[in-house]
């Protein structure tokens, strides 16, 4: 009983490590990287982090939204910054479109060269989170290139779940950073397609590739919470002691009596 116990608390502790998926927090990345090739399986898509040269499958991967480099008060113009899903003044996580990757995760999109083939057109980018519940709103979207920052005087929206904005025309052989937003804390599911236009007519069109945020909490306790915790945690270790020393008590009296009938 008490290894199963065990392996349950492992499991729940560490699912990055059990269930073989990769959290990445910080680094500069590449989060939609897409090529076409001619052949049976012709798109490839990952994740490629350019801080460090590593290449991670889409499906693998959990990005970490977390830590006060990752939260920003939203600024008051409704005309502007409507997009992001809070109020003017409130709290919203979102990752910087020049910030710094040794702390935060900077997220771009990139793409190869043109393929033989295509028209001389943008790709289509499709995002969808149709039959998705997430915890609040999603956005893509251009800021003025305030360092380390995602807010500023100007923003510009490419995706937005509350706008209804769900497509982006990408230039083949270009890799862009943009400011990626989410309006309240939890796991989010975004997913991404991939179109293009052949000479010949018509269009080759991707899978739908699915990619996870998990989104930290946005305010962390107050000092007054941090006290309840603190008394909190006190009486649940005085009681786990009480408990132990009654159960040693009652086991050293059952010692004794077992002892006084031999």
């Amino acid at each position: 009983m008490k290894l199963r116990t065990l392996l349950l608390l492992i499991l729940l502790m560490c699912p990055s490590v059990c269930w073989g998926q990769i959290t990445l927090g910080s680094g500069l990345m590449d989060f939609l990287e897409v090529s076409y090739t001619a052949g049976p399986s012709p798109w490839s898509v990952h994740i490629f982090d350019e801080s460090t040269l590593t290449e991670y499958n889409p499906t693998e991967v959990t990005f970490s939204i977390a830590g006060p480099q990752h939260l920003f008060v939203r600024p008051a113009s409704d005309a502007t910054w409507g997009f992001i899903g809070v109020a003017g003044g409130q709290l919203f996580r979102a990752t910087p479109q020049n910030g710094s990757p040794g702390s935060q995760l900077v997220m771009g999109i990139a793409t190869g060269e043109l393929p033989a083939g295509f028209a001389n057109l943008p790709m289509v980018i499709t995002m969808s989170v149709t039959g998705i519940t997430n915890p609040g709103e999603f956005s893509y979207y251009i800021n003025d290139n305030t360092p380390n920052s995602a807010v500023g005087d100007v923003a510009v929206p490419l995706f937005s779940t509350l706008l209804g904005l769900n497509t982006l025309n990408f230039d083949w052989g270009t890799a862009h950073s943009f400011n990626m937003a989410f309006s309240a804390p939890g796991l989010y599911h975004v997913d991404f397609q991939f179109s293009g236009p052949l000479n010949t007519g018509g269009t080759v069109t991707s899978d739908f590739y699915r990619y996870t945020f998990d989104v930290a909490p946005f305010a962390v306790p107050e000092p007054a919470t941090w006290a309840l915790m603190g008394v909190s945690g006190s009486a649940v270790i005085a009681g786990s002691w009480y408990i132990r020393r009654r159960r040693q008590l009652a086991l050293n009296a059952t010692l004794s009596r077992r002892s006084a009938r031999k």
